[in-house]
C-alpha cells in the first residue's frame, strides 16, 4: 500500500463519489503510513477543516503540513483560511456570550 495512491483515492472518494466516511478512512490509512507525507497531510488537513469541521484535528495536521513545506503557497493559503474560520468561530461565540449576558441583565432589570 502507498500512502499518496491512497490520497489520491481518498480525494475521489471525497470529491466525485461523496462518500466521506470512505474518504476519511482512506485518509486516514494513508496518514498512518506515511504521518510526514507532504500530500498526506494537506489532503488529510483539508479534509478535516472543510468536510468533518474538526478544527482541533485539522489544525495539528495542517500545521505539520506547514512544517513539512513551509513555502507552498497553497497550504499557507489554507492555514490562513482556517485561521480565518476558527477567529470567526471565536467571535460568533464571544459575540452569543455577550448578547446572552446582556440579554440576561435586561431580563433581570425588567423584573425588578
Amino acid at each position: 500500500e502507498n500512502d499518496r495512491v491512497l490520497t489520491k483515492l481518498g480525494e475521489i472518494m471525497e470529491d466525485e463519489h461523496k462518500d466521506f466516511n470512505e474518504a476519511e478512512k482512506l485518509y486516514s490509512k494513508a496518514f498512518d503510513l506515511n504521518n510526514y507525507g507532504k500530500e498526506v497531510l494537506y489532503a488529510y488537513g483539508r479534509f478535516l477543516f472543510s468536510v468533518r469541521r474538526d478544527f482541533n484535528s485539522a489544525k495539528m495536521v495542517i500545521e505539520m503540513s506547514v512544517k513539512i513545506d513551509p513555502f507552498c503557497a497553497i497550504k499557507q493559503f489554507v492555514y490562513a483560511v482556517f485561521l480565518l474560520a476558527v477567529m470567526q468561530r471565536r467571535d460568533q461565540a464571544k459575540d452569543g456570550l455577550e448578547w446572552i449576558m446582556h440579554d440576561n441583565v435586561g431580563k433581570q432589570l425588567a423584573d425588578s
